[in-house]
């Protein structure tokens, strides 16, 4: 029974839980420098050191693969333009505004 009682964890309640002082975390620059303190003294193996480059560059290949050779005369996106020297910029979005309706009303208000 002494054994059961000293697994049981004491109930803390949020407010005494958010009240606890947090563990200071180093600066930036140290961990930029030094690295994480968790990593600490901890080596990486020759594989696990290629592993994650080979990903990205993995990724990379595929993805400028995919790029090139999809159909880009399907897209649906309107093709950006860049403005001229001829033609400045206010001219080459130039869309007619759409024409008010004209509503006539009397005195009180209503349509004739």
């Amino acid at each position: 029974e002494a054994v059961e009682e000293k697994k049981e964890e004491e109930y803390i309640s949020p407010i005494e839980a958010k009240l606890r002082q947090k563990k200071p975390l180093p600066s930036v620059q140290e961990m930029l420098i030094h690295g994480a303190p968790e990593d600490e003294g901890k080596k990486l193996t020759f594989l696990e050191s290629l592993v994650g480059p080979g990903l990205l560059l993995i990724v990379f290949v595929v993805s400028l693969v995919i790029f090139h050779n999809a159909p880009h005369s399907k897209s649906n996106h309107k093709k950006i333009t860049l403005p001229s020297r001829n033609r400045p910029i206010h001219q080459m979005h130039q869309q007619q505004p759409p024409e008010p309706t004209k509503i006539n009303l009397d005195n009180d208000g209503n349509e004739f």
